[in-house]
This record gives C-alpha cells, sequence and structure tokens, in this order.
C-alpha cells in the first residue's frame, strides 16, 4: 500500500513540477523537430522505401571527394517568438499551468535570440562523427588543406560548423585547425532574388491559403486547447496557436523537457505541423519552381567542384557548408526530391498524411544532404563512364530521382541536371517582368518549351567560380552580398506566423534560416 501511495505523489508531484521531462515519443514538429527526432521517424516512415543498391563496379570504389550541405542545429527562439508565448500565458488562468509555461519563457530569456543552442551544437557533433567514422579510411590521414568550410553571416552557421569540426576531431583523433569562408552570395540567395521576394514571399495566396486552413479549424482547435488547458474560456487565435506550437517544440529541442508541448494532442499537433507545411511549401517548397530555381548556383558550384577533382586541379577531399532550411528545401527539391506530392492545400488535409513533402522530414534542425563521388573499377582510371554520385540524406542512403537508387552515374547526372545548371543565370531568373504582375502558375521556368526564354550564353560566364580558386565561390558576376535589412516589407500577416524566424530580415515568409 505504501508504495502506491509513494507511486501517486510521484505522478502527482511530476504532472504538477515546473517542467515535465519528455517522453520517449517522437513528435512531427516541423522544422522545430529535433534532429535525431526526425530521423528516427524517417527510420521507419522514409528510409525502408529507398534503394541503396551498390553497382557491381563500385563494390571496390575509391572515394573522391565528400561533399555535404548542413542546416544549422536547434537554436533558441527569436525576441518576437517570446512576446508571443507571453501573451498566450497572459490568458492561462490555472496556476500551476501558468508557471510551468513561464518557467520555460524565463528559461529562454537568459540566452541570446536565435543563437545555436548546446543541444545544436550536439547536433552537428554527432553528424560530424558520423562523416569521419563512415569514410574512416578516406578521411584517415586528411589535414587542414584537404577540407574546405563555407558559413554564412549568421552566428548560428558558425557555431554549427564549430559542432561538426568538433565530432570530426574527436573521431579523427586529433584536432584540425580551420577557418571557414563567408559566403552569403553562394548560400543567402533567397536574400538577393528581386523576383522571388516580389511575387513569391510578398504574394497574398502564401498567406492565405494557411489563414484559409485555420480557419476551418479553428472551432476544432479552440474546443481541443480549451480541454487541454483545463479552461472553458482559453481562446487562442488562429496566429496564437501556431505560436504555441512554435515554442511548445523549441522547448523540446532545446530544453528537452515538453511542458508546453503536454498541453496538446496528437491531432492538434497534425493540424499546426500541416499548417507550417502549408507555409514552408508555398513560401519556399516546391509550389513555385522559382522558389528551387533560384538555388541553381549550388548546383554549379557542386559539380564544378567534382569536375576539379577529377580533373586533378582540386586535390580536397571534403566541403562542407552550414545554411539554412531556406538553404536546404531549395536544394532537395531541384534535385528533384520530395516533390512529388500532389499540390498541397487547404482542402486535402486529410488526404496528405502520408506527404513526402513535411518540414519535419525536410528541414528539421540539422537537416543535411551529402554528395559523395566515387570513382569504380580501377581507381586509377580516368573513365568518366565509372564514375558515381552516392546521394546521402539525414546521414541514411536515399535514391537519386533519375536512377532510383543511391548510387548513379555521373555523367548521367550531370546531364540529368543540366537545365539548371546550364542556365544558372541568377540576375536573370530573378529579374521582375516589366509589369511586376506574378506569372504565378508554379510551373517550371526552364520546361523544355520555355528554354528559349533562358539567357543560355552567358551561362557559362556567370561568375558562379573564380577560375583563380576553385572553391570560394564568387557566384554572380553582379552580386554583392548585401545582408542589411533596409527595405525590407513587413507585412504584418500574423495568421502567417513565422514558423522559424530564422532569417534576420523582415519578410514574414522567411521561416528558419
Amino acid at each position: 500500500m505504501m508504495s502506491l501511495i509513494a507511486f501517486a505523489i510521484i505522478v502527482i508531484a511530476i504532472s504538477f513540477n515546473v517542467v515535465c521531462v519528455v517522453s520517449v515519443e517522437n513528435y512531427h514538429l516541423a522544422s522545430k523537430t529535433p534532429y535525431r527526432m526526425s530521423v528516427d521517424l524517417d527510420s521507419k516512415e522514409y528510409f525502408p522505401s529507398q534503394q541503396r543498391i551498390i553497382p557491381d563496379i563500385c563494390v571496390k570504389s575509391s572515394v573522391k571527394h565528400v561533399l555535404g550541405h548542413f542546416r544549422h542545429g536547434t537554436r533558441y527562439p527569436s525576441a518576437k517568438d517570446l512576446l508571443k508565448a507571453s501573451k498566450i500565458v497572459e490568458k492561462v488562468t490555472n496556476p500551476p499551468i501558468k508557471m510551468q509555461l513561464e518557467s520555460v519563457i524565463t528559461a529562454f530569456k537568459n540566452h541570446e535570440e536565435k543563437e545555436l543552442s548546446e543541444s545544436g551544437r550536439k547536433e552537428l557533433e554527432s553528424i560530424g562523427v558520423f562523416f569521419f567514422s563512415y569514410f574512416t579510411d578516406f578521411f584517415r590521414n586528411v589535414n587542414e588543406k584537404d577540407l574546405n568550410f563555407v558559413i554564412t553571416s549568421k552566428s548560428r552557421t558558425k557555431s554549427s560548423y564549430l559542432g561538426f569540426i568538433d565530432g570530426f576531431n574527436k573521431a579523427l583523433g586529433k584536432n584540425l585547425t580551420t577557418t571557414p569562408v563567408e559566403n552569403d552570395i553562394l548560400l543567402r540567395f533567397f536574400d538577393r532574388c528581386t523576383k522571388y521576394i516580389k511575387e513569391i514571399g510578398d504574394n497574398k495566396t502564401n498567406t492565405a491559403v494557411v489563414s484559409t486552413f485555420m480557419q476551418k479549424m479553428d472551432r476544432e482547435l479552440v474546443a481541443a486547447f480549451a480541454t487541454l488547458m483545463q479552461q472553458p474560456d482559453f481562446i487562442l487565435e488562429e496566429s496564437e496557436m501556431l505560436s504555441y506550437f512554435i515554442i511548445a517544440a523549441t522547448e523540446l529541442s532545446v530544453l528537452n523537457t515538453s511542458s508546453w508541448l503536454k498541453f496538446t494532442n496528437e491531432r492538434v499537433r497534425n493540424i499546426l505541423e500541416y499548417a507550417s507545411d502549408l507555409k514552408n511549401y508555398w513560401s519556399k517548397g516546391p509550389a513555385h519552381s522559382l522558389s528551387y530555381e533560384q538555388s541553381c548556383g549550388l548546383l554549379v558550384d557542386m559539380f564544378q567542384m567534382f569536375e576539379n577533382v577529377l580533373s586533378g586541379k582540386n586535390s580536397s577531399k571534403g566541403s562542407f557548408y552550414f545554411s539554412h532550411a531556406e538553404t536546404i528545401i531549395p536544394l532537395l527539391n531541384i534535385l528533384g526530391l520530395f516533390k512529388e506530392d500532389p499540390l498541397l492545400t487547404d482542402k486535402n488535409f486529410d488526404q496528405m498524411q502520408n506527404r513526402l513533402f513535411r518540414a519535419t522530414r525536410v528541414s528539421p534542425f540539422a537537416s543535411n544532404v551529402a554528395f559523395v563521388l566515387h570513382q569504380c573499377g580501377d581507381a586509377n582510371s580516368n573513365n568518366r563512364d565509372n564514375v558515381y554520385l552516392q546521394l546521402f540524406f539525414k546521414e541514411h542512403p536515399i535514391a537519386w530521382p533519375l536512377c532510383n537508387n543511391s548510387f548513379c552515374e555521373y555523367n548521367d547526372l550531370r546531364q540529368y541536371y543540366s537545365r539548371y545548371i546550364d542556365n544558372c543565370n541568377f540576375n536573370m531568373i530573378c529579374q521582375v517582368n516589366d509589369s511586376g504582375v506574378f506569372n504565378g502558375d508554379g510551373g517550371d521556368i526552364n520546361d523544355e518549351e520555355d528554354d528559349d526564354d533562358v539567357d543560355k550564353s552567358s551561362s557559362r560566364d556567370s561568375g558562379i567560380r573564380d577560375e583563380s580558386d576553385d572553391f570560394i565561390v564568387d557566384l554572380y558576376v553582379d552580386g554583392k552580398n548585401n545582408d542589411d535589412d533596409d527595405g525590407a516589407d513587413n507585412r504584418g500577416d500574423e495568421v502567417f506566423v513565422d514558423d522559424d524566424e530564422d532569417v534576420d530580415t523582415d519578410h514574414s515568409f522567411h521561416d528558419d534560416l
């Protein structure tokens, strides 16, 4: 009897404690999902379906280069997020619940907004360990000059790089002293693409789809929150519900506690995740081809690196880029990944429960995609027909869309993506037409019937790589690294809440950088 009483006391104490340690359950929390949680989910939901057959000729292969793109790790919330959270807490009348929610806000206020958290550093450290450990033979005798690192001007990307190199060094068993190169022109292309900002970022259709969906779900969500909060008069506005989801997910990712999350249920989280996915899908995902076409410089950069390695012009072994969700999502989409779904809208929520495009999968904290160049067969051969690229996503081999396998012939891939690589003129892609009217059909501007509109003559002279330095990317000849926020358009669409608000601009469609 005493043991049962003691157990009951413990349960009550945990229920009303200031913080609640999270359970072992995995959650779909959109772009705020912790990295390992996302990987665990995809170990059941996505990775098993991926073909990863090693071609016979590649059973004995020589790795020539490893190139990876990484989203920064888990970060602290923005000041705006915390302000919205405080307004939500003001509506709570139940003292124990109010205390739990307030404690999380207090914990966040002790840290710089948007900076990488310790949990985020550990995410990248573990990934650094993986990349050395998976390619141990290749990296065994690596030194500083063999590795290239690129970051953006945001400190969370540098902190992520530091976490990655710490893990890499630990696995290597020695401390390499490396210096990252800052390159916003390459990695923050979305800040500079006028057409993208005006025709997609400022296009009210993108905000309307989220708002319409939330209005449809409003009555159900209000009732659910009132029940979960044990407060019949607890009513959240649409934007507050989305803000609640952001703070709940961030708390789990940063603090590994669930004080906010425990006042949701699976249905509530499912609805709010879909709202977040709608925003990502329409503002930076495959809904508009321009969203990913503007990232063509990343493909040019990658294939030029591989060409230089294969020709002997570059002897480096690894290139690692640390950026943002606004970089990773377009890169994945231009590769043809996670864009096979029917159009995500406010009308097909129930039908899209098994969608491929979900931020929980595509852009959790520390999301990453890597490309491994293999010389198959004779390691000393210059036969390009025996060169393969292997594709990794979140440390797992996944299939290229072209060949439905994680190994694909290099020449075939270069040809497959030539429509983007050979036509990658940033000024042309991002030029606003004279009328300033949004074309907005979601079509591919590089579809074969539209190729005449692309300035192919300048594709090779667009300055994507400086001949004097085959790694430091001077991406676009007319481009300037302009990262100030002057002139940013603050539209103030409250319901189109910044899921990540990682981009330090006033453009509300930017989610996560």
